[in-house]
């Protein structure tokens, strides 16, 4: 039998993540978390829009969803969703992030894995196939995702770093969230 997710121990974790997140950004970015928008909040959130990052040097925004992942200290693996609820058959983030970055951080070791969304959603049905699909069973429902070894999420990320290292140009530790083509 699957262990229930607590609902609220995931939230928290999740928020404490988006703090580490939202600190380390903020040194190049404006943040405006999409759930102080009031009434266009359940519309961005539902879309899969976290923040909205506006760049401290040129003004350029860009939407943002993080993904916090305590489990895959333990895996070694991402989870990315492919079914959100499999009673009503709700697609999983995967496929349905409209945010242009997804921000994947893994808290055990601190690494940020920057995934273009459209590209994660094509990968979902070509690099990531692959990967056998595993149930996270909710105290009503169940989740469905694919497991993704973290060495093969690294490769199908625009840029990784840790969060707290410096901006180091020979190993180019930046935001790469900044660089969409």
């Amino acid at each position: 039998m699957l262990k229930v997710h607590n609902f609220q121990e995931y939230l928290d974790i999740g928020e404490g993540g988006e703090r580490e997140l939202d600190e380390h950004y903020s040194q190049w970015y404006y943040i405006e978390p999409t759930y102080y928008q009031h009434d266009a909040t359940v519309d961005l959130q539902r879309l899969g829009i976290d923040r909205i990052f506006t760049s401290i040097c040129d003004g350029r925004r860009i939407t943002v969803e993080y993904k916090v992942d305590k489990r895959s200290g333990d895996t070694g693996n991402a989870f990315i969703e492919t079914i959100s609820n499999d009673k009503n058959g709700k697609l999983g983030w995967g496929y349905t992030c409209c945010a242009q970055v997804v921000v994947y951080y893994t808290p055990h070791d601190g690494t940020v894995y920057m995934l273009d969304a459209l590209k994660l959603k094509d990968d979902m049905g070509k690099a990531m196939s692959c990967f056998s699909e595993v149930p996270a069973q909710n105290e009503n429902y169940r989740t469905f995702g694919r497991k993704v070894p973290l060495d093969v999420l690294k490769k199908l990320a625009r840029g990784t770093f840790k969060i707290g290292q410096k901006n180091d140009k020979k190993n180019n530790l930046t935001p790469k969230v900044i660089v969409l083509t």
